[in-house]
């Protein structure tokens, strides 16, 4: 006799073990790699405005140190993974869609010599634009990029350069964004005595100079040569040459009036803001895709004359014929900063 069994296989959802994209777009399990991976989730990286793509991964990755610039508008940020591990820098690698991308830091010994709070190449990526990032620890990492990657690596795949299917064969999406910032305190400053040194007046910002208000005028010497008919006390232009010699308007008949100016310091900042605007389109039909993202971003910095503007656009497709796949993507970005030629970026 036969036995017949009739057997019927039911389909079912389970959650496989995540997925990290690694060199060259290879993308392996998790679990199989000899190294520390973080990833980010996107949608947490764009919940406040930032037009630093380094800014957004603070504070959503473990062990990553992000220090952004003194202030200026589009400054550069420092990285550290896992803390400093040499003395000639701690950087990681930062690759994009395959492509190393450089993250200058510009240090200076003497801040008013030259230097300054630039921007760098990392700056140019969109952050609407950002698919995922991955963050590679640990020297094993290395052997994926070489000895550039001792520090670690900070893998960024964009939309352009994996586009998805949407729900929609073309889906649109906008964001924007305001933010505003203000120097949180200011530090409380004397206004009885004036530059100078051992109470006289004189070019020399490191020590005390002689008391306001006395109604005279100081030679270049610090000594009194006679009273003021204003009542304000006033030094010669000579006493501060370099200044006068740039600003002359600033020295009329010669003489500079030797008086506080309680908000001098105050007077320098303002109310800084940071707009931002990204319209993206994606879909596809049948085994081709693509995604396109555009995106304007305008900061005034708190400091006086420091601006940032910045223009992104980016496309990327993919479509299938049998079983090869052809894709590509491109990106353009314009950039301008405005801000002082002075500043040194890295701390301590």
């Amino acid at each position: 006799a036969k036995t017949t069994l009739d057997i019927a296989m039911s389909a079912t959802k389970d959650d496989l073990s995540e997925v990290v994209v690694t060199a060259m777009g290879i993308k392996k399990s998790e679990k199989s790699l000899g190294y520390a991976v973080s990833k980010v989730d996107p949608s947490a990286m764009l919940q406040r405005s930032e037009p630093n793509v380094l800014n957004t991964l603070a504070g959503k990755v473990p062990g990553v140190d992000i220090r952004a610039g003194q202030g200026a508008p589009g400054a550069a940020s420092r990285i550290q993974l896992r803390g400093v591990s040499s003395f000639s820098g701690s950087e990681p690698l930062i690759v994009v869609d395959g492509v190393p991308y450089s993250n200058p830091i510009i240090n200076t010994s003497n801040p008013f010599s030259g230097g300054g709070t630039y921007g760098s190449g990392i700056n140019n990526i969109d952050p609407n634009d950002i698919e995922s990032i991955s963050v590679l620890k640990g020297a094993a990492a290395a052997s994926l990029y070489g000895s550039r990657a001792a520090n670690g690596v900070v893998l960024i795949t964009t939309k352009s350069g994996a586009p998805r299917k949407g729900a929609k064969s073309l889906n649109v999406q906008y964001r924007g964004g305001y933010s505003w910032e203000k120097v949180a305190n200011i530090p409380d400053f004397q206004n009885e005595y004036g530059a100078g040194a051992n109470f006289r007046t004189g070019s020399s910002n490191g020590s005390w100079g002689a008391r306001f208000g006395k109604g005279v005028q100081y030679d270049a010497n610090g000594l009194v040569i006679g009273t003021s008919a204003s009542g304000i006390d006033s030094i010669p232009a000579t006493t501060w040459a370099t200044m006068y010699a740039s600003y002359p308007e600033l020295f009329p008949n010669g003489r500079l009036a030797y008086k506080a100016n309680p908000n001098n310091v105050a007077d320098i900042f303002s109310t800084g803001t940071l707009m931002e605007h990204s319209i993206g389109l994606n879909g596809g039909e049948g085994n081709t895709l693509f995604n396109i993202t555009m995106s304007n971003t305008d900061q005034t910095g708190y400091i006086t004359n420091s601006s940032y503007r910045k223009n992104n656009f980016s496309i990327g497709g993919q479509t299938a014929v049998g079983k090869l796949t052809i894709g590509g993507n491109a990106a353009y970005s314009r950039s301008k900063q405005v801000g002082g030629f002075i500043g040194n970026l890295t701390g301590n």
